[in-house]
């Protein structure tokens, strides 16, 4: 299992636009292979936004830095400061704090 953080501030566009764009581009995200489920985030006090992903695989992240989606997300004129980091998982304590946990870190 497979953890990827996306950051950006927004310019140009408000935090209910986003929400708005957010609602109907949700539906796409339903196809990305190896994606497990996506956190949309958002914190309009600081300007950050993002998503927190968590994908089957090191293999899946890696497909989806390289869709149109991230093209998509890196060339949008009204995000700025466009942040992307995977991380493993520590299989341990999240298996506590998780139960059922079997996915390898």
């Amino acid at each position: 299992m497979r953890v990827l953080i996306v950051n950006f501030e927004l310019v140009n566009m408000t935090d209910a636009e986003l929400r708005q764009i957010a609602d109907e581009l949700a539906p796409a995200f339903r196809g990305v292979a190896g994606l497990e489920r996506k956190y949309w985030l958002a914190d309009e006090a600081t300007n950050t936004y993002g998503g927190a992903y968590i994908f089957e695989s090191h293999e899946a992240v890696e497909a989806y830095l390289a869709s149109d989606i991230v093209a998509g997300i890196k060339s949008n004129p009204h995000f700025t400061n466009v942040s992307m980091r995977e991380f493993g998982i520590l299989e341990g304590p999240t298996a506590v704090t998780l139960p059922g946990l079997t996915a390898a870190a």
